[in-house]
């Protein structure tokens, strides 16, 4: 078993402020730092659970105006990326699809349709006679 999942923290009654890297609120106490789930950031390792999250809520943060401009930014960055992901995904299906052995390949089943048909196709059905 993870030493990070041995024991379950509540932080009933205790103040987890937000990433002071991204803004976020979504983080998780581990049983020795506060680990950022959305930008992965993590706050210093310390032995006692408290003083970890002591540690994590003493982090400069920066004034909420900046905060909002980072949320902003990361978010914008983010859309670009997963953007960026989807339009590679879709070029390189169109490599896989129009690349010399795939051509080849939907050749050859057509013409073994093909072929299949016309050995199926009954005597004296000629389109020709």
């Amino acid at each position: 078993m993870s030493k990070y999942y041995d024991y379950e923290y509540t932080t009933e009654g205790y103040t987890v402020e937000p990433c002071p890297f991204c803004g976020s609120s979504n983080t998780e106490l581990y049983t020795d730092q506060v680990h950022c789930d959305r930008c992965e950031a993590q706050g210093p390792r310390i032995t006692d659970w408290e003083k970890a999250l002591a540690a994590w809520n003493e982090m400069p943060r920066p004034p909420k105006a900046k905060m909002k401009r980072l949320q902003a930014k990361w978010a914008s960055r983010y859309r670009r990326q997963k953007q960026a992901e989807k339009i590679a995904a879709t070029e390189a299906k169109k490599r896989e699809y129009y690349s010399a052995e795939a051509i080849s390949k939907r050749v050859d089943r057509q013409w073994a349709l093909e072929r299949e048909a016309w050995l199926r196709a009954p005597i004296g059905d000629d389109v020709n006679g």
